[in-house]
């Protein structure tokens, strides 16, 4: 018996090449397997915008996480004077909570006090010397 030998390669791209000219066979193909190629189409664009929409929520996240923990080390290493300015700026921003220390304060702590412009403002004024 004569041994035959395969291009898997070859047969791929000749595949690949043969759909990609006709697209219509890869739909006939789908119908005939009992699939809607319309809706096929919408369902996986809707599955990777969702996917897409995921990471993005996980980047800002990060960024807003990353924004905050900058922030606390800015203020934790801020001399006196500047620490003086920025707890009567927390004050002013909410008046009810106590503030004893900032070195004490965390994350959680100023997410409820600034929104992240107020807290990009505020380590612009420390980084400008303005406060």
């Amino acid at each position: 018996m004569k041994k035959i030998s395969v291009n898997i390669d070859k047969l791929n791209d000749e595949l690949f090449f043969a759909l990609h000219n006709q697209p219509e066979l890869v739909d006939d193909f789908l119908r005939e397997e009992g699939y809607e190629p319309t809706k096929l189409e919408q369902s996986g664009v809707s599955k990777i915008k969702a996917i897409l929409f995921k990471q993005q929520v996980a980047i800002k996240k990060k960024q807003f996480n990353d924004l905050y923990a900058k922030a606390i080390a800015i203020f934790s290493a801020s001399e006196a004077a500047t620490k003086e300015a920025i707890l009567s700026l927390l004050k002013q921003r909410a008046p009810r909570l106590q503030y004893n220390n900032l070195e004490k304060m965390n994350q959680d702590d100023l997410r409820q006090i600034l929104n992240e412009s107020d807290l990009l403002d505020i380590i612009h004024k420390i980084e400008r010397r303005d406060l």
